[in-house]
C-alpha cells in the first residue's frame, strides 16, 4: 500500500509544481471563456447591424443589447 502511494507524496511534496498546473488549467479556462464571449458577441453584434441595415430597428437594439450586456441602453449615448 505505501508503495501505491509514493508517487502522490511525491507530487503533493513539489507544490510549487501543482501550484503551476493549477495556474494553467484555470488561465486556459480562462481564456476559453473569453474567446468563446467573443465569439458570440460578434454573432449577436452582426445580427444587430444586419437588422439595422435593413430599418428594423427594434430588432437592432435587442442584438446590440443582447452583444453588450453591461451596458445599459441610452446610458452613454443621448438621443437628440
Amino acid at each position: 500500500m505505501a508503495d501505491r502511494l509514493k508517487p502522490l507524496r511525491r507530487l503533493l511534496a513539489n507544490r510549487a509544481l501543482l501550484a503551476a498546473l493549477l495556474a494553467a488549467l484555470l488561465g486556459a479556462g480562462a481564456l476559453g471563456y473569453m474567446g468563446l464571449r467573443a465569439f458570440l458577441d460578434q454573432r449577436a453584434y452582426s445580427r444587430g447591424h444586419e437588422a439595422y441595415r435593413q430599418a428594423d430597428c427594434t430588432t437592432a437594439l435587442a442584438q446590440y443589447d443582447q452583444s453588450q450586456p453591461s451596458c445599459s441602453r441610452g446610458s452613454t449615448v443621448r438621443s437628440k
